[in-house]
Parts: C-alpha cells; structure tokens; sequence
C-alpha cells in the first residue's frame, strides 16, 4: 500500500550521527587562568599565551599556587549542550611546565586536610578501652 506510512520498501533516512573527530564543534576556553592561554576554536589546541611565559619564581595564576586551572568547552554545532572538560597546568621548580592528570572526584573528596596541626587532629581526652573496642567493631 504506497500510503501505508510502514512500508518496508520505502527507504527511511537513519540522519546524521554528530561525530566529534569530524568536526562540528566549536572549542573556547573558560575558567580563572583562562586569559592566559588561547585555543584553536576548531581543534581544541591550547598553548599559553605568546606574552605569558610561566615561571615557578612569578605565578600569575589567580590564586598563585603554580596551577593554572582553564576549562576548556567544547560546543557541538548542531547545538547540542557544550561538554566542559576541566584542565590543569602546573609550573615546576625545575622551570617544567605541564599538564597535571585530571582530578579524580572521588579521590578529591577524599583528600585530607594538610594544613591542620597534628595537635588539632588528636582527641582532647585519650579514649578508655571500651570506647576503642567499640570504635573498632563498627
């Protein structure tokens, strides 16, 4: 039946699937240190700006720690919603520069405290022995 919308024989078109290493995406770059660096728009390339040359002995990162944290977004053109892909750079002692590993979140929320004193994480009152077994047995 040619008006019988399920008819097999009629060819149906499956669309174009959005594949990200064709193209298609627009890249920019967001984030506290991003005025520091520009991308490529059309490959995600980054590279510090031609002004900046990043020094362990002068860190102009925001909050200067030698990490210089950028995000960089990729926009799909077909406006599908932008992927945000958090980077981090760290200067060296050494004068190196180079990208840090990404963060594992469960990792960073796991990460303790390092600027406390030891006298701040001890109790107050050392625990009597029932207190231990019962710490122990959770």
């Amino acid at each position: 039946d040619p008006t019988d919308p399920t008819d097999p024989t009629e060819p149906v078109d499956p669309g174009t699937p959005t594949d990200p290493t064709a193209g298609g995406m627009v890249y920019s770059l967001a984030g506290p240190d991003a005025q520091l660096f520009v991308i490529d728009p059309d490959t995600g390339d980054i590279a510090p700006q031609d002004w900046f040359v990043p020094s362990y002995h002068d860190a102009w990162d925001q909050n200067e720690d030698h990490v210089y944290e950028i995000t960089r977004v990729a926009t799909p053109e077909d406006g599908s919603p932008a992927v945000p892909e958090d980077l981090r750079f760290e200067t060296l002692p050494d004068g190196s520069f180079a990208p840090l590993p990404a963060e594992d979140p469960l990792m960073a929320a796991l990460f303790l405290d390092t600027t406390g004193t030891l006298e701040a994480a001890l109790p107050e009152e050392e625990p009597d022995d029932e207190t231990l077994l019962d710490e122990m047995m959770i």
